[in-house]
């Protein structure tokens, strides 16, 4: 029963993902928020389940507003939501997970952001590998965050360990 349970708050998720990273139809708040009352009036989610969803992710992906009366995610938009985000200084490595069958195109064009609006690092070899995995056989590739900070370019922190960034060019890629 808490093997079901816990499927179905994951199959929820994975749709609460969508509503706040996606959809083209809902204009989103300054920030990315979403209205709480607009999942639960026209979307069947409960305010338990929306705080359960955002406290049990392991990937740290939401946030509730102070007052809970919005929800966001913090990363992964492939619509465009200024984020608020504050540039600030990067560790002087860290870390893109991605597949053995990309890291010659990678080699060659740096890392895209693709449909996303950015390129997500991560704070740990562990972290990106998981990443990694989603996509095919793991490889993690090891970027000069900082370098490219000193050169310019800005790098987002958020919430959950992980680092924003708006392209990655190869010259930055360590390691590869």
């Amino acid at each position: 029963m808490e093997n079901e349970r816990s499927a179905q708050l994951v199959r929820r998720g994975e749709r609460l993902a969508f509503f706040l990273r996606h959809d083209e139809d809902y204009d989103l708040y300054k920030g990315g928020w979403r209205k709480v009352a607009d999942l639960i009036e026209n979307h069947g989610y409960t305010f338990d389940e929306l705080c359960e969803i955002v406290d049990t992710d392991d990937k740290g992906r939401y946030e509730l507003s102070d007052d809970c009366s919005h929800i966001r995610a913090l990363y992964g938009h492939s619509v465009d939501v200024d984020l608020g985000l504050e540039a600030a200084v990067p560790p002087a490595v860290l870390y893109h997970g991605t597949a053995r069958h990309l890291v010659d195109s990678i080699r060659k064009g740096g890392i895209q952001s693709k449909s996303r609006c950015y390129v997500h690092l991560s704070p740990t070899v562990e972290i990106a590998a998981q990443v990694g995995k989603r996509h095919g056989e793991p490889v993690v590739l090891e970027v000069a965050a900082r370098q490219m900070h000193e050169d310019g370019i800005p790098v987002f922190p958020i919430r959950n360990g992980m680092w924003l960034v708006e392209y990655v060019d190869a010259k930055y890629l360590m390691n590869v």
